[in-house]
């Protein structure tokens, strides 16, 4: 028996020996993986070519696509923004501003690096900087401010001085003397600006009074109804300021109809091309102050462009300049304006603030429409319900 189980114990002890020596033998698996595949963990795979730089994209957001004013922003900004290396969206709000806080929020989604914003209200547009604002996507706005959010830079035409030109025209031609008329939009916080400016000015002419200073809606069939009610209440008018062109031309047609044209003069603003053909004529409409779109677009498009590529941070507020264009400056051809562009803007101070622009409020959920008034040469019945063509811009 004790043999038996010595015998047993020396096969066990061989056998496990030689399983032993066997796994001792084999050699670790290698790597079957082609070593260039191998990526090591948190790197990009090298393949020997340069990393791809991601281009720098501007979400664009335009009051309408339909106006002059627009229209010369819009092709502005395409151009300086291929000079930039910048890529572009650009919306239409259509004059709704439910309709630009959409189309703001859908180009956040698409991860734009920076907003445009050229508000449709002011009020309601700061709706639109919050949303880009709560994205921390940094927004410069053009033409018109906003009252809420913050902005980095706003770029607008020097409004003040263009009233004032306004009224230096006007003072000239009728020698100091007479009645006047403003029609206005006083919502609007660079129409206010231009109505201080020609009203300042104008109060350095004492035979010179303002009769009448009432909202011409800032379109064309508004602007003209205004006027048809201001000419039975007025048997003496000389001179209209009228804060865009939308209203001078509704002006222009209600004084015409009138058969006034010969005793009263207007001076627009914004150069549109329908108020430089009327200005040609020689018209009631003698002359317009003359905005550069162009110029504030490109300056615009510039200063975003330095401050995604630098971080450097420009004016709170970029003024530029406005000139007068009358019929004598369109026959020769000449420069309405020193060709400056941008005025030298107001020393910062810590605490500044862009000044608010309140727009012109459309109503809730509907697209603003104007009523389109021909012009001195066409029919002399008003087409109703139609869209603003080319007139100037709603501020």
């Amino acid at each position: 028996m004790k043999k038996r189980l010595f015998l047993s114990i020396i096969v066990f002890l061989a056998i496990a020996g030689l399983l032993i020596t066997i796994g001792c033998q084999q050699k670790p698996k290698e790597p079957t993986e082609d070593p260039t595949t191998m990526i090591d963990a948190g790197k990009p795979a090298d393949t020997g070519k340069p990393p791809v730089e991601k281009k720098l994209k501007v979400g664009i957001s335009l009051m309408n696509r339909e106006q002059s004013f627009y229209k010369d922003l819009e092709e502005a900004f395409k151009e300086t923004a291929e000079k930039e290396g910048i890529e572009v969206e650009i919306r239409d709000a259509s004059f709704d501003s439910r309709k630009q806080l959409n189309g703001v929020e859908t180009m956040l989604v698409g991860d734009v690096d920076a907003i445009i914003l050229c508000p449709v209200d002011s009020q309601a547009g700061g709706a639109a900087v919050k949303a880009a604002n709560s994205k921390n996507v940094p927004v410069f706005t053009v033409d018109i401010t906003v009252d809420k959010g913050d902005v980095i830079s706003h770029v607008a035409s020097d409004n003040q001085a263009g009233g004032k030109k306004a009224a230096e025209y006007i003072a000239k031609l009728l020698d100091g003397k007479g009645n006047i008329i403003i029609l206005d939009s006083p919502e609007v916080t660079s129409v206010q600006e231009r109505v201080k400016g020609f009203e300042e000015e104008l109060a350095k002419h004492p035979e010179m009074k303002v009769v009448s200073k009432i909202d011409g809606g800032a379109l064309k069939g508004k602007a003209m109804k205004a006027m048809e009610n201001l000419l039975q209440a007025h048997k003496k008018i000389d001179g209209v300021f009228a804060i865009n062109d939308e209203t001078a031309l509704g002006a222009l047609r209600a004084i015409e109809m009138a058969k006034r044209g010969d005793e009263i003069i207007i001076v627009g603003y914004d150069a549109t091309p329908e108020a430089r053909k009327q200005i040609m004529k020689g018209g009631a409409l003698k002359a317009d102050v003359v905005q550069y779109p162009k110029k504030m677009a490109k300056k615009a498009m510039e200063i975003v462009s330095v401050y995604l590529k630098t971080g450097e941070k420009p004016p709170k507020k970029i003024p530029m300049d406005v000139g007068i264009l009358d019929k004598e400056t369109l026959e020769k051809g000449e420069k309405v304006a020193p060709d400056k562009g941008e005025k030298k803007p107001d020393e910062k101070k810590p605490g500044d603030e862009i000044k608010v622009d309140e727009g012109k409020k459309p109503e809730e959920g509907k697209e603003i429409k104007d009523d389109k008034v021909p012009s001195a040469d066409e029919e002399k019945k008003p087409e109703e319900g139609k869209k603003p063509g080319e007139g100037g811009k709603k501020e």
